[in-house]
Formats: structure tokens, C-alpha cells, sequence
């Protein structure tokens, strides 16, 4: 078993990251999507996502939302350029109901490997999407208690940030 990490000069590190957004695109009060959740993806999520990047790791964003309400948020929180794929519902719509927006990001990079592939994901269905796609699931419990999660994987965090480049991946 090789341990992996998402932290970009070790040896053996992710191939790509992706970011499940699914609880994050809710609004919180009816209101728009995009503006609401402009805000909640704070600064040290940006951070890792620069720092993924800058490393040459593949990224990739899925969200249970729309392109024209996705984009705007990611633009706002100044990641969009740094982004190789999204998929979104509208993408989703088009394939078989049991393809996963992970599934479907990873056949659009042309990644071979899912064990080298690291999803953060907000959503129980989010993270058991990743773990049935062989990925390292990494749930984000801001959404969902930690013991939402436990059954499905052993990584939770309380948020996306630069420590979470110290994470042990297998």
C-alpha cells in the first residue's frame, strides 16, 4: 500500500483534487445561489486550491448547480482560471442516472488511476460518489456532523484548508 498526500512536493502525490460543493451551492434562505455561496468559500479553501494548482495537480469543481450559477461564485472567490474541469447538473442531465459528477470529471481529465484522485466533498451522497469510484473520499463536515460520515470514510475535516495538504491519502 503506498500512502499518498495532497501536499505537492512529496513524492508521491494526487494526480487531482476535486471539490464537491453540493451543500456549500445551497442557498441558505431562498435566496441566489451564486451570491450565498460566494462567501462560504472562504479564503483557506482558495489557498490549497492555488497551492494544488501551482503544483501542476489537476482540479476540478462539481456542484448540484447550474454553469450560469456556479461560475459566477467561482469567478467571485477568484479560482475560476484555475479550474480544469466543472461539471454541473446541466452535465449531468445528458448521461445515465448512475454516473457520478467524480466519474464523469475524472473520464474529462483522462485519468486512469482513481485511487490517485482526492475528492472533498460536503454531501454524504457526495462522499459515497467518491468512495464507490475508488477515491479518496475527504469529507467536509461544515455541512454534516462528523458521525454523518463516519461509515462511508475515516477522513473528515471541519474545512477546506492548507492543513489539509498534510493529509495521508492511500
Amino acid at each position: 500500500m503506498t500512502i499518498t498526500t495532497l501536499a505537492p512536493d512529496t513524492l508521491y502525490t494526487m494526480d487531482a483534487v476535486f471539490f464537491d460543493f453540493t451543500a456549500a451551492l445551497r442557498p441558505e434562505t431562498g435566496g441566489d445561489p451564486a451570491g450565498s455561496a460566494a462567501d462560504r468559500i472562504d479564503e483557506s479553501a482558495r489557498q490549497l486550491v492555488r497551492s494544488l494548482y501551482r503544483a501542476g495537480v489537476k482540479i476540478a469543481v462539481l456542484g448540484a448547480a447550474t454553469e450560469a450559477q456556479l461560475l459566477p461564485v467561482l469567478r467571485r472567490a477568484g479560482i475560476l482560471e484555475l479550474i480544469s474541469v466543472i461539471v454541473t447538473t446541466e452535465e449531468l442531465s445528458g448521461h445515465p442516472p448512475h454516473v457520478s459528477a467524480a466519474a464523469l470529471a475524472a473520464r474529462q481529465l483522462g485519468l486512469n488511476e482513481s485511487r490517485r484522485v482526492a475528492v472533498f466533498a460536503d454531501t454524504l451522497t457526495g462522499v459515497q460518489d467518491a468512495v464507490q469510484e475508488g477515491m479518496n473520499a475527504i469529507a467536509v463536515s461544515g455541512c454534516n456532523p462528523p458521525l454523518a460520515f463516519e461509515l462511508t470514510t475515516q477522513l473528515v475535516v471541519p474545512r477546506i484548508n492548507l492543513d489539509c495538504l498534510s493529509l495521508k491519502l492511500t
